[in-house]
């Protein structure tokens, strides 16, 4: 399997607040802003590190997760174009296919995505 692919102050923290009503994943010590589209690709919020983890996701506990259920088969989109991380700190491939946040992205940023996505997924069944 493929999946494609941010602390908390008290009770459920700033993370849980600016979530407000949607689902996180919440297991094993997990409590990420995440979601299974289907048993194959994740859809989450930007892996965040410094000060931006208290309402996104921390880095390092994306990749904890990322080791934890889908080890050796994941492989990262990043669709943000504010914000680059590093593939060496997530320990799996890692795409960037940058747009605005809240834009509509290039056509041709679609179709290289789109591309980029089909082709690892029919490499790794």
């Amino acid at each position: 399997m493929i999946e494609l692919l941010y602390c908390l102050v008290c009770c459920a923290g700033p993370a849980g607040i600016v979530s407000g009503q949607k689902k996180r994943f919440q297991n094993e010590g997990f409590d990420l802003d995440l979601a299974y589209i289907s048993p194959r690709i994740i859809a989450m919020g930007l892996p965040a590190e410094g000060k931006d983890v208290l309402y996104r996701n921390p880095l390092p506990e994306i990749a904890r997760f990322l080791q934890t259920y889908h080890k050796g088969r994941s492989k990262v989109y990043n669709l943000c174009s504010e914000y680059k991380y590093s593939a060496r700190k997530l320990s799996v491939p890692l795409e960037h296919y940058p747009f605005d946040d809240h834009q509509t992205p290039a056509l041709l940023v679609v179709q290289q995505f789109c591309a980029d996505a089909a082709d690892w997924l029919a490499r790794h069944p």
